[in-house]
C-alpha cells in the first residue's frame, strides 16, 4: 500500500508528541523563528556532517555529501529576528503573543545532466531565487504554520504551498532537544512540470513518456531533528525526514523509471556556538 510509509512516520511523530506531553508550556528552544531570544542579542552557529538525499525531486537514487551551514542570528530592538545563513536571509516577527510572521530569501540552486548522469538527457533547470512568506500560530511548545514560495525570477519552480504543525520538547536539563514536523504541499502547474514533467523534448532525447502533471497534491514530509548539547559550545545533532509524494508526481514516467513515492534524507553531523 502506497500510504503504509507515511502512515508509519505520522504514528512515529505522534509517539513523540505523546512523549512530549506534560513538559514545558513554552517553547524551550524549537525552530529559531519561534525562539524570544534578549534584544539586541547576536548569536553565531556553524553546523557541518553528512547528508544522505535523493539526487532530485522522488529519486530511488540516492547521494551522500558533506554539508556546513554558518548561521548569524540578531534580535533587533522591536523584537524582530533576524538570520543570515549560507544562501539564506529571514526575518521573523510577532504580530501578538500567538502569531508570527516570516520572510525569507533563499538561494535554489539548479539542476542539469552534469550533476545527476539520469536527467543528462532533459532541458536544464536554472538556479533561481526563492521567497517565502509564513505564518505560525504558536500554543505552548507546538505550532502550526501556512506558507506561501514563490519563485521570485520565473525560471520554472513556480509556486508551492504548505500547510503543517510541529512539536518541541526539551529535557529539564536542558541538554536535549527534539523537534518533529509534518507538512502537506500543493504546486502549481509551473513547479509539478519542472520536477516531474517530461516535456516533448526530454521524450524524445530520454525515450521516456511524455507527462505533464499540472498543479495539485505534491508531497507530505514528516521530519524528526534531535539535537544533545555536549557543553555550551559543542552539540550533536541528526535529522531525519520522509517524503511522500502523491499521484501528481508519481505517475510520471520520469519518477516510475528512476523514482520512488517515498523518500528519505538523513543528517548527521556536530554544531559549535561561538
Amino acid at each position: 500500500m502506497k500510504t503504509t510509509p507515511i502512515i508509519a512516520t505520522a504514528i512515529a511523530l505522534a509517539a513523540t508528541f505523546t512523549l512530549c506531553q506534560g513538559q514545558t508550556e513554552v517553547n524551550p528552544r524549537g525552530p529559531w523563528y519561534l525562539q524570544s531570544q534578549s534584544r539586541g542579542d547576536w548569536r553565531f552557529e556553524a553546523y557541518f556532517g553528512m547528508e544522505y538525499e535523493p539526487a532530485f525531486a522522488a529519486s530511488d537514487d540516492y547521494e551522500t555529501e558533506p554539508t556546513l551551514d554558518l548561521r548569524a542570528l540578531y534580535t533587533g530592538p522591536n523584537g524582530t529576528r533576524y538570520r543570515i545563513s549560507l544562501g539564506e536571509v529571514a526575518a521573523t516577527f510577532d504580530l501578538n503573543e500567538k502569531l508570527a510572521a516570516q520572510v525569507k530569501l533563499e538561494y535554489e540552486e539548479g539542476r542539469d545532466g552534469e550533476d545527476v548522469a539520469i536527467l543528462e538527457n532533459f532541458e536544464e533547470v536554472r538556479t533561481t531565487l526563492e521567497g517565502e512568506f509564513s505564518l505560525f500560530y504558536k500554543w505552548g511548545p507546538a505550532y502550526g504554520f501556512a506558507v506561501f514560495q514563490p519563485d521570485l525570477l520565473g525560471r520554472g519552480k513556480g509556486m508551492v504551498y504548505f500547510i503543517g504543525a510541529g512539536r518541541d520538547w526539551m529535557s529539564q536539563d536542558g541538554d536535549l532537544f527534539i523537534g518533529s514536523r509534518i507538512d502537506l504541499s500543493f504546486a502549481d502547474a509551473d513547479h509539478m512540470m519542472t520536477e516531474f514533467g517530461v516535456s516533448e523534448i526530454d521524450a524524445l532525447n530520454s525515450g521516456l513518456e511524455p507527462y505533464t502533471p499540472g498543479d495539485g497534491l505534491k508531497s507530505s514530509t514528516a521530519s524528526l531533528f534531535i539535537e544533545y548539547k555536549l557543553n555550551e559550545k559543542w552539540s550533536l545533532f541528526s535529522d531525519l525526514e520522509a517524503e511522500y509524494y502523491f499521484s501528481k508526481a508519481t505517475d510520471s514516467s520520469l519518477i516510475k523509471q528512476y523514482g520512488s513515492s517515498t523518500t528519505y534524507e538523513f543528517l548527521l553531523g556536530a554544531g559549535f556556538r561561538f
